[in-house]
């Protein structure tokens, strides 16, 4: 049993792997067919409306509406191109407000998200595999648990050995539990494959009708600055 969740961990993160290399091919290939070509596009309208400008022809004003129409539908494209690398609410909020933030879509099920006033800076790979595993849960917990609260707790606890400090993130429920099937859910190998990735750990321990409890633990330089 454990060789198979070992092998089926490794396949999730596998499958993470390649589902990012497969992202990062078709970012490229996006910016460079999509917003590449239509910014050229743009640019040799601006070029054709000021020749009307300065030939005074009335039609200068359509072409400038039509530029503007295509320069909107590129800064659409270029936020969703820029969702994918790194979710933008995490560059402008943070990880445990954004998490915050997020908790608030949840409006039949309580979410209380505690944290320590200052947590260690913590690379954007990191903050974003912390941030994708609480989602997860939380979307876990909304579909599947029938809880009536949910906590989510952020601190830093001393490591084992010489391995220094360590960020603990634990959401947790008081729901119905994971089924044995359930335990063997994509979702929650994804969860523990990103947590891998990024050289943490997942542990997620469920009883039925006491909840689910998911246990992420992430080694932190206990010298870097604080958020």
């Amino acid at each position: 049993h454990a060789a198979a969740l070992q092998n089926r961990l490794e396949q999730a993160r596998l499958r993470l792997v390649t589902e990012r290399g497969e992202a990062r091919r078709r970012l490229g290939s996006d910016l460079h067919d999509r917003i590449g070509h239509q910014l050229v596009a743009a640019t040799r309208q601006v070029e054709r409306a000021s020749l009307l400008v300065d030939e005074g022809q009335h039609g200068a004003r359509v072409l400038l509406n039509d530029i503007t129409q295509q320069l909107r539908s590129v800064a659409q494209e270029v936020r969703e191109l820029a969702h994918e690398l790194f979710p933008p609410e995490l560059a402008l909020l943070g990880l445990v407000e954004a998490i915050r933030e997020r908790a608030l879509a949840y409006a039949h099920l309580p979410v209380h998200v505690v944290a320590p006033s200052e947590l260690p800076r913590l690379p954007a790979e990191v903050e974003a595999a912390l941030y994708a595993i609480t989602l997860e849960a939380l979307t876990n917990i909304d579909k599947h648990a029938r809880a009536s609260r949910c906590v989510i707790r952020f601190q830093i606890t001393d490591g084992i050995a010489q391995s220094g400090q360590q960020l603990e993130l634990v959401v947790c429920d008081d729901g119905a539990g994971l089924s044995a099937g359930a335990a063997r859910g994509v979702g929650l190998l994804s969860m523990q494959a990103r947590a891998i990735e990024v050289g943490g750990t997942c542990q997620i321990d469920s009883r039925p009708e006491q909840g689910t409890s998911v246990l992420v633990r992430i080694p932190c330089n206990d010298t870097a600055e604080a958020l």
